[in-house]
Parts: C-alpha cells; structure tokens; sequence
C-alpha cells in the first residue's frame, strides 16, 4: 500500500498524471494478473488516492499570486522568533491561501491576531546548485510568501490557544536550565530536551556538524525512542499494561508537540505507538508493517514530507537500523552486547551516507566512532535533564547537586567533538554524488538484505552485487564535461565558477556568498581555488570574495586584480593580505591547461573616468569557446577593447545589463550567441534596462537573465557547447553561430 501511494503521489505531481497512471494500473494489473482479485482492488484505488491527493495541492500552488501588496491584511501569528533584524513571524493569512513568513519590529506571542500592511513575495529559489532547498522546506510547511509588514496592530487573541500554550510552557522549561548551567552547557540542553537550537551557541554546532554528531542536538527520534524507553522501563512491571502502555502514548506525543513535531519525532511517535498497539493486542510487533504504516500515515497528512530532508534521511536510517543490523552483527568478533551498540551505528551511517553526501556534501570520517562513543552518554543527558528540570521546581538544592554532573557530561562531549574537529581530514568534502551512484549503491544494500535473508541463493546474488559495486566505482570515478562555465545568481552582483579538471576560477564574487558561492564550491568538492579574478572593487562584485578569503574551508592560490591608479582601494587591500596578487593590464595572457585568459582591460594609456569604466575585461577561450566578462566597463571603454575582443559565443552583459554598457560598436564586433545578466530586478537600479535588452534582442542575441532563470551552466555538448538553467533543466538546441557549435 505504501509504494502505490508514493507511486500515485509521484505521478499526481506531474502535469500528464492521467496517462502515466493509466500505464501504471496497467503494468500493475499484468504483473499480478495470477494473484487474488481483492488485492488489485485495493493497490489500483490506493495509487489513484495518491494522485488525487497531490493533484490539488499542485492546482493550488499553481492559482497563488507572486506578489501581494496589500493594506491592512489580518493575520495570525503561529510562532515567532528573534533574528537579527528584528522578529519572524509565521503567519496565517485571512484573505489568502497559504501561510507567510514576515519580519516585523516588535515581538508578537504565539496566538496573536494583527493587521498591518504587507509587501510579500512568493519564497522562490535562486536556482544555484548546491544551495539549500528553501522554497520546498518552506512549502512543506504551507509557507508560500516572504516580506515585511508594517503599521502592526494587534487586534485579539485566537480562542484556540494551545500552540500559544506550548510555547509559552517550553519557554519556562528552558529558563530552569538558566540558573543551573553556564550559557553554552544550557544552550546545549535546550537543543537536546527542548528542540531551542536558536539558543545554540554558533561555534557548538558548527562544531558539532562538523565532527557528524548534529543529530543529537535536533530533536529527533533518538529523543522519542529515548523517552519510550525509559518509560517503559518505570511502568512496564506494573499490573496494567494497557494503562501504561496508553500513558507512555500520551506522553511521547505530549512531547512531540511541545518540542515542535519535527518529522523525525512524528516518525518515531508513530512508530512507538504502532508497535506498542501490536504488543497489546497481537502480543508481538511487526517492525516493517510499523515502519510502513509510520510513513503511510505521515504522507497521508501532508503527501509534500516525501521530499522533505529530515523526512528521506530519519526513514532511510530507521530502515537501515531496522532491517540491516543484523549483517554487521555476523561479521563483529565481539561480545553480543558490545555488537548491539556497534550494529546499530555502523548501518545507520552506512545507509544513509548517500543521503548526506547528497545534502551536506561531504562527512567525517570520525563519524562513526564519535556516535560510538556519544551515543550510550544520551541516554545519562536524557535522564538527568528531564530529573534536573523537575527537581528545579520541588527541590532547588537536588537541582543544583544533579546540574554539576551534567554539567561534567556536557563539558566532555563538548571538548571532545572539538578535539575531534582540530584533527587532520576532520571533514571529507566530497562534493555532491550523482543521483546513478546513489541509486546503485542503493541496489547494492538491497543485495545483501536479500543475501541475508536467502543464503541458498547467495552465489547468485554476489556475481550480481560484484558487478553493481564496480559499476559504482565507474560512476564515482568518471570525469565531467572539459570545462564548465557557471554563472551563479547572486542578486545585484557578479560570480562566475570556471571549471577544468582540477583547476578552479571565480570571476568576481557579489553578494550572497552564504546562499550562492559557498554551497556551489561545496557541491562540486572544491577546497582549492586557483585562481580568482576580480574585475573592480565596487561591492557587488567583490563582497562575497572578502568572506572567501577568511574562509578558512577554503585556500585560494592567486589573485588577479586590475592594474592602475583607481584600482588602489580598501577592498584590494584586504585581498593582498590573503595570498599571491598579480595586477593585470591589457595585453596580459595566463594560460592553464586548455584555458586561455586574456586581459582586454584596462588599459595603461588611456584615462577613465572612474573605477567602474577602468574594469578589467577578460576574454576566456575554452574549448574553441570564448567567453568575454566585461564587469562594470562603459561605452568608451568598450570602443577601445571591442577591436581586440573577436568575436564571442557568450558575453556577461557589462554592468548588470545597464545602458551604460553594451553599445553597438562592441556588439558589431563579437556578435555574441547568448547574452548572460546577473542583476536582481528589484535591486533599485531597474536593472536590465529596456534599451540594452532591445539593443541585444536587435542583434539576435538571447537574453538570459540570472533572476529568471537562476544559475547558468555553459559547457560543451556534442561537439560544440550548450547551457543549462538552474531552474529549468531541460537544453533547447539551436545552430550556433560561430565555430559550428550547439548552443541552448
């Protein structure tokens, strides 16, 4: 039941769903045509449900306005939290469908109903590779819109008042860690008892997530499992069975709330229910149908959880645990306690380590023994923060006793993951996997839970999984395309990520160097950049180039700076403090591998006008492809380097697609292909102007702006080149125009 809800949800979020699922109940109805009429009876309906499941949340999403500029909207505000501008509120909205995420000045409870003016925007990607999902993290939980409000008025209180309620008691709980711990070792407490990972000390969990340990600071079904343990263990020889086993129910889901019903906790809620309703009426408990069933029930809630993170990574893990702790179990030669410690991590990390490389790009490979050894302590942090805090209220002194040892406890874990992260290779950056690695690795764990389980057959089974292993190998192994171009959207700025093999090159690095730069260069495995290029100084296009440079995650070999007198700056200055800087002037060639960089401008002999006009301009030739990036450069700049440029396949629009830039006279000379803008349209500026883009239109040339189409990949294709949008990834073909190339 559970594989043809998914079946259906998959095909219900796809425009032509009829005809796939037309072909599906087919396909389904020839494989089981011997089996009994009863069980087709109900797979078909419950893949159809699926579909209509999915079908109007897609109708809905697709009816939603992009803006909303609105005056006086009501709200209800469902959380709030301090950032650094001030308060997010999630909030329900009375005159439209979905909820919205909005920043405001004061602080508004839980609960709280208000007016104000709002400015709201759909919450969309940017369409960078690598960058973190938050438009479907956002839609899971029915936020469709971000934005600010004004002129806030709170006008009542909302009758149902439980949310309020479990906030304002969560928020009581966590002061009584105030008096008894330092503020990191209650910070750490909060995050594991209560789930107030905002109360987390930055440099605590970028540790911890370094080091592969996270997850205990996220409440999860660790937490669950951890409660329903020793729940069972205080009431579980008493005469009632079915009263404790419905009082340990009641608080594991009491606990699920509070802590904010994270998917994980919703799983192993489910989870500890199901199982303890079999042992009660069954006398045994089925951990596959539990499992299934948990899932069922959570995607028949909320169907958009199939691709949640959290989601995919706590069923992939429970899985691994559940169905694959015996294998390494046989292979441990240690005593049976100690195996049932190590089996339980060892297929956890091992099964989900696609998944993770998938999403945090890379792991530790002290992972697995700091689990080991961090692990069996939570349970003892469980139990005598829960102790500690009940104390706090009947017994200060007990407390204060109880609090020195978790304190102790909390101390070493702490000094021990930050030992960990100081060692050498403390984390592996892999890069982010192709999804065949994953689905092959994938098969090969379903080998050997089939090997397991059918012995008789395994002879049969390991020539299979030898083949599915190397292919794998091949998989990870194989090279990528010769080169690569990307340019990032950054908003109003510039980035552009030059890629052959093993050398690496950044053309300027605007804003969002958090969203955009950083998660790229981690998706791609990149540590060490060879070279960055920078065009001038203005911010948007050197900002995020100063947070690379103190990035400790990352070493840059060279930098390249513009030649001349207004190129002496502030900014520069930074830069030549981090590294080897070479000044570049017209004429200059640096040559790498099947890369060819030519400096265009500035030139030494000619006066500008200002930083912008002076911009150094590179021509790249990769490939028998040729690149121009020409920064911030004006018409009078232009005239002068446009008789050296040749002629270009892809052009980065000069200054942000403004009328300052990209004039006839240079557009006559290279007549470019496709024309690439990185500007934010609602940056102030009115970017791209209507002249350029009907100057560029004029002389055939396609107009791709970053904002619309998000990260653009040209790379070569088919003996010639084409490019990828990030948030489109089908290629259009079309002839290209110079050096018979393909272009998108």
């Amino acid at each position: 039941m559970l594989a043809a809800y998914v079946t259906g949800l998959v095909l219900g979020a796809w425009a032509w769903w009829p005809l796939a699922a037309a072909a599906c109940s087919l396909i389904v109805c020839s494989w089981l045509k011997r089996a009994k009429a009863c069980f087709l009876l109900i797979m078909i309906p419950v893949m159809w449900a699926g579909c209509l499941r999915m079908i109007p949340i897609r109708r809905m999403e697709e009816r939603l306005p992009e803006h909303i500029h609105a005056a006086r909207v009501t709200c209800t505000v469902e959380s709030c939290r301090e950032v650094s501008s001030g308060w997010q509120y999630t909030a329900s909205l009375t005159e439209y469908v979905g909820k919205a995420c909005i920043y405001g000045r004061e602080k508004l409870l839980p609960g709280s109903v208000f007016t104000a003016d709002l400015e709201l925007a759909r919450i969309r990607n940017a369409g960078n590779p690598g960058e973190f999902d938050e438009e479907g993290y956002q839609r899971i939980r029915g936020v469709y819109y971000g934005g600010r409000a004004e002129n806030i008025r709170i006008i009542g209180q909302t009758e149902w008042k439980l949310t309020g309620w479990l906030g304002r008691l969560q928020g009581q709980l966590a002061e009584g860690f105030d008096g008894l711990l330092p503020r990191e070792e209650a910070g750490i407490m909060k995050a594991i008892l209560l789930g107030q990972e905002e109360a987390l000390d930055a440099d605590i969990r970028d540790t911890f997530r370094r080091v592969g340990i996270a997850h205990i600071l996220a409440i999860s079904g660790l937490h669950v499992g951890m409660l329903y343990t020793m729940i069972r263990l205080i009431l579980g020889r008493g005469k009632r069975p079915k009263r404790a086993a419905l009082l340990s129910i009641a608080v594991i889901w009491g606990y699920t709330f509070l802590t904010g019903g994270a998917v994980s906790t919703l799983r192993a809620a489910l989870f500890c229910m199901i199982s303890a309703a079999q042992r009660l009426w069954h006398g045994r408990e089925d951990r596959l149908n539990s499992y299934t069933a948990a899932m069922l029930l959570i995607l028949l809630v909320n169907p958009l959880y199939l691709y949640d993170m959290g989601f995919r990574l706590s069923f992939v893990s429970a899985a691994s645990i559940l169905f694959f702790s015996n294998i390494p179990m046989r292979w441990f030669c240690c005593p049976k306690p100690v195996r049932r410690v190590i089996a339980p991590a060892v297929v956890a990390f091992a099964g989900s380590l696609p998944l993770s490389l998938y999403y945090f790009n890379g792991f530790s490979p002290y992972q697995l023994l700091l689990n080991l050894l961090v692990l069996p302590l939570m349970g003892l942090v469980f139990g005598m923060g829960a102790v500690v805090l009940v104390l706090g209220r009947i017994w200060r002194p007990a407390a204060v006793f109880g609090s020195g040892t978790l304190y102790y406890v909390l101390r070493g874990i702490r000094l021990l993951a930050e030992k960990v992260s100081g060692l050498p290779g403390a984390f592996l950056l892999t890069g982010r996997p192709r999804i065949i690695s994953m689905v092959l690795y994938a098969l090969c764990w379903m080998m050997l839970l089939w090997m397991m389980h059918h012995p008789q057959q395994a002879k049969r089974v390991w020539k299979l999984l030898a083949f599915s292993v190397c292919l794998l190998i091949v998989t990870i192994c194989l090279p990528g395309p010769a080169w690569r171009c990307t340019f990032l959207n950054v908003g109003q700025g510039d980035c552009c990520v030059v890629e052959s093999g093993r050398k690496v090159y950044l053309v300027d690095g605007g804003p969002g160097y958090d969203t955009a730069i950083k998660p790229y260069l981690r998706s791609r495995g990149i540590r060490t950049i060879t070279g960055v290029f920078v065009s001038h100084g203005d911010k948007d296009h050197v900002e995020g180039l100063l947070r690379l440079a103190e990035d400790p995650d990352f070493t840059v070999e060279a930098w390249y700076l513009p030649a001349g007198p207004l190129h002496q700056n502030e900014a520069f200055s930074k830069l030549e403090a981090h590294g080897t800087v070479q000044r570049l002037r017209t004429g200059d060639v640096y040559e790498s591998g099947n890369l060819r960089w030519i400096c265009l401008s500035p030139d030494p002999y000619m006066d500008y006008e200002d930083e912008n006009s002076a911009s150094m301009v590179l021509r790249l030739d990769a490939g028998g492809i040729r690149v121009l990036f020409t920064g911030d450069a004006d018409l009078r700049a232009e005239a002068v380097y446009a008789r050296t440029a040749g002629t270009c396949e892809v052009l980065k629009v000069g200054h942000h697609g403004s009328r300052t830039s990209t004039g006839e006279e240079l557009l006559t000379q290279i007549r470019p292909s496709i024309g690439i803008i990185s500007c934010d349209r609602e940056g102030g500026y009115g970017h791209p102007h209507t002249e350029t883009v009907q100057r560029l239109q004029a002389f055939g040339v396609r107009v791709l702006v970053t904002e619309d189409t998000g990260a653009l990949i040209v790379e070569p294709f088919r003996g010639g080149w084409a490019y990828r949008q990030g948030k489109k990834t089908s290629i259009r073909e079309t002839e290209g125009k110079h050096h018979g190339t393909t272009t998108g």
